[in-house]
């Protein structure tokens, strides 16, 4: 198409916005819709010609801003380009198509000025603006999907395929490990060493599990489980991982025993409360797991939106470490923060804790200053368990 076939009359500007990839729309000085061209109708999802004579352009299809403020008709582009007699920057506005379809469109406008005149007149006066659009739906899903629900999916995806291959691997540890066990006789001293070995894979093959959980979107059920016990059962790793010269000790109340958590997660909660309570204690120290009854009342409540008052079990973790000070404390449960040195931590141990800890209704909080140490408290909701003796009691009554 040659201009000059045309001039630079109406023809050749019809013809030219039939070549745009970009919806554009003329408004009148009022903002009413008087031409459009087959992008904007295709984009929209409208007939042909349906937008003409139309007041507002998206005010009719159930559109909102990015912000999510539903767009009145002043809110709009054009009759804001209009009103104002500037260009309207670049703005996102969602948009329920004709066919239902959700859209996400990039729109700008600017105002259409009459010719000047006279030298008096610095410009024209707005006679129109001119909105142009284009559909960016799959930017802004990417966008999101980055933002909001994709890492999740791209870890759940990662984590996956980590921990399959992982299992393979642990697949052979434990059938070489299985014949080592097979050839050494009771009372050899490497059979006990082989027994732990064996004990580590197992924890092993439990977390390659839950990755595997976390990647299908499953997450752990919360049972009941007897909390002093398992600490008792994890008390000979517990001790391998802090070394000789860290002490632990546990003041385990048996009164208060059964609450509502999954054992494995729960494992992992007190294994990476004890890898920093090690990292925190170089030159050694003591390690105190303690448990007891704690009713969560209503001051509580207040400072913990969400919490719920009732009976629950106190699990406190706490170490003779360095401490830390308060910056550290705010943003000790972010993933990958983490204040150790490159290559030596992920900073997603604590983020795991806390995250495990909300999943099954529980409460976490640290106290700690530098030079003193730090104390977790973790509360877990309470359990009721009726034994066979004490049902039996119960029966005879």
């Amino acid at each position: 198409m040659n201009p000059s076939d045309h001039g630079n009359g109406p023809a050749f500007v019809a013809e030219l916005l039939e070549l745009l990839d970009e919806g554009v729309v003329l408004h009148d000085r009022e903002g009413r819709v008087r031409a459009v061209n087959p992008a904007a109708e295709r984009i929209l999802g409208v007939a042909p010609f349906g937008l003409e004579g139309r007041a507002g352009l998206f005010t009719e299809l159930d559109s909102v801003s990015e912000g999510g403020e539903p767009l009145a008709p002043d809110d709009e582009p054009a009759a804001q380009a209009v009103r104002s007699g500037l260009r309207c920057e670049p703005r996102r506005i969602r948009i329920r198509r004709r066919d239902g379809e959700i859209a996400w469109l990039l729109v700008k406008a600017v105002p259409l000025l009459e010719p000047v005149r006279d030298e008096t007149s610095p410009r024209g006066a707005v006679c129109g603006a001119l909105t142009v659009f284009k559909d960016t739906s799959d930017q802004v899903l990417i966008e999101q999907r980055l933002r909001g629900g994709s890492p999740e999916d791209s870890f759940g995806h990662l984590a996956g395929s980590v921990a399959h291959d992982f299992n393979h691997f642990l697949t052979v540890i434990v059938g070489y490990n299985d014949l080592i066990l097979h050839q050494l006789p009771p009372g050899e001293p490497l059979r006990e060493q082989a027994e732990h070995m064996r004990l580590a894979a197992k924890g092993a093959t439990t977390l390659t599990r839950e990755l595997m959980d976390f990647s299908r979107r499953q997450q752990r059920s919360a049972g009941v489980m007897d909390l002093p016990s398992t600490l008792t059962e994890m008390q000979p790793l517990l001790s391998r991982l802090l070394g000789p010269r860290i002490l632990l000790r546990l003041e385990l109340d048996r009164s208060s025993a059964w609450v509502r958590a999954n054992p494995a997660q729960l494992e992992r909660v007190v294994f990476n409360l004890a890898l920093n309570a090690r990292d925190a204690m170089r030159s050694g120290g003591e390690l105190r797991l303690a448990t007891r009854d704690v009713h969560i009342d209503d001051d509580f409540v207040r400072r913990h939106p969400g919490a719920q008052v009732g009976p629950f079990v106190r699990l406190t973790v706490s170490d003779s470490g360095v401490g830390m000070d308060e910056e550290t404390r705010k943003r000790l449960f972010e993933p990958f923060f983490t204040t150790k040195p490159p290559g030596q931590g992920t900073g997603l141990g604590l983020a795991s804790v806390w995250g495990i800890v909300k999943q099954f209704g529980g409460y976490i909080e640290v106290e700690s200053e530098p030079g003193h140490g730090a104390e977790f408290r973790i509360d877990l909701p309470a359990a009721t368990v009726v034994t066979t003796d004490a049902r039996a009691h119960a029966d005879r009554k």
